[in-house]
């Protein structure tokens, strides 16, 4: 699979042409009815809208939009994304009671967020892993390392998503919603070789949104059941 950075104009034509806003809102209404949304703006890849220069300056690299779907249709996420043109589109995978009150809390400013595990207002968060190339050697045995995980866990609604550079193992159980900090940190450490356990212990809470453009690989982030299949189908392809 040949990876290359999409300039900003194929980032901006993706969303307004190709991005399956359908399939995207069905696949995050599995985690919440009103998920909050982010995107990255392009620090990474150094490639960004120039109204966004002073926001990279600053190291301000992610903007939460918040619930969109409270605001606009599925089909107008398109125009929303587009307007950003973002290196990446992520949502939240904590779910709270109400987000207005997130905003002015200060551990999330902080990117404390084991501090979200005692506050009245946090009703869980998804349990995901992030199994990317670098970790794993080649994005074959990252692959296998997403499969093995996902057969490993005692949870029956799990997916596996392919994020453009890596793997990810999403899990919809509300029991892994209830986890705590301590019981995720153990997950993390349990499978510390095959993944970053920053994300699975909770720290790092946003994640790719599924059918969206990774802007350092060029290829779209899709579920997929058998990631080796997926590989070996688009070994030699990239789409921006």
């Amino acid at each position: 699979m040949e990876f290359r950075k999409p300039s900003l104009e194929e980032r901006e034509e993706f969303y307004l042409k190709r991005f399956d806003y359908r399939r995207a809102v069905r696949f995050v209404k599995r985690h919440d009815d009103s998920p909050v949304f982010a995107v990255k703006l392009g620090a990474a890849s150094g490639i960004y809208r120039p109204e966004f220069e002073d926001r990279i300056r600053r190291r301000v690299n992610v903007l939460f939009l918040g619930p969109l779907l409270e605001r606009y249709s599925p089909r107008e996420l398109r125009r929303v994304f587009a307007r950003y043109a973002p290196e990446g589109v992520y949502y939240w995978r904590n779910r709270v009671v109400d987000y207005a009150l997130c905003r002015k809390c200060e551990y999330k400013r902080k990117r404390d967020y084991r501090a979200c595990f005692g506050c009245r207002n946090f009703r869980g968060q998804e349990l995901a892993f992030d199994i990317d190339q670098d970790t794993n050697g080649t994005l074959e045995n990252a692959a296998r390392a997403s499969i093995f995980i996902r057969d490993d866990l005692p949870y029956s609604e799990k997916v596996i998503v392919y994020s453009g550079r890596g793997f990810h193992v999403h899990v919809f159980d509300e029991a892994a919603y209830s986890l705590g900090f301590e019981e995720r940190k153990a997950l993390a450490n349990r499978y510390s070789d095959y993944i970053d356990p920053w994300v699975t212990a909770g720290n790092a809470t946003l994640i790719r949104l599924p059918y969206t453009l990774n802007g350092l690989s060029g290829t779209v982030s899709v579920p997929v059941e058998d990631p080796l299949l997926f590989l070996r189908r688009n070994r030699s392809s990239a789409n921006p």
